[in-house]
């Protein structure tokens, strides 16, 4: 506790959104950004904490357009966070975006749900449906506006925002740690075995 506004006292007082990943055009910054500039309007004490390797040299591009947008003072571009920086910002952080236009599993946001963290994405990455069918994440349109609203919805409305984050631990704990996933993969492992080999096993 601490330690990330120790590093970025920057984001002392304010409602800190985090972005974890890649610099990458993939990512949708160039629709994040503009959309927390639709927010920050309304809610002047919102942060963005951009965390996250430079990928190609995109990182000049989003510094452009953070000049181009004039929020220099709203935006934090941490570079890469690991050990207990990252593990400090998904504890002190208090909404989790994640807008990328195609994207698997991401680790980065299943360490964001674990941690309780109300947040933000998009349909084209793995877990969305389940995401929004149990209410554990708001799953926005890549687009300016929408995302801008889904974004404006966790301030908005703290209570609920608290009550999602804490739906999405529960459905990481249940079925996206390391020892449920092992347990699950052996279960589907021995189903495919053929008869008498499981006695081998055992």
């Amino acid at each position: 506790a601490g330690l990330l506004v120790e590093r970025f006292p920057e984001l002392a007082g304010r409602f800190v959104y985090l972005f974890l990943g890649r610099l990458d055009p993939n990512k949708g910054l160039d629709v994040l950004l503009p959309a927390f500039a639709r927010v920050r309007g309304a809610y002047p004490q919102a942060h963005l904490l951009l965390a996250g390797p430079d990928e190609r040299g995109y990182r000049r591009q989003v510094e452009d357009l953070i000049g181009c947008l004039g929020l220099e003072q709203a935006v934090t571009l941490a570079g890469y966070l690991g050990g207990d920086l990252r593990l400090a910002a998904l504890r002190d952080s208090h909404a989790f975006v994640l807008p990328s236009r195609y994207e698997g599993m991401s680790m980065a946001l299943l360490e964001a749900l674990y941690h309780a963290l109300p947040a933000v994405t998009t349909p084209y990455v793995g877990l969305s449906q389940r995401l929004a069918r149990e209410r554990c994440a708001l799953v926005s349109e890549l687009d300016e506006e929408c995302l801008a609203g889904a974004m404006r919805e966790i301030l908005r409305n703290p209570e609920e925002a608290r009550q999602m984050g804490l739906r999405a631990r529960a459905m990481v704990v249940a079925d996206y740690t390391w020892d449920t996933v092992a347990a699950s993969l052996l279960d589907r492992l021995i189903d495919l075995l053929p008869g008498g080999c499981l006695s081998k096993i055992e």
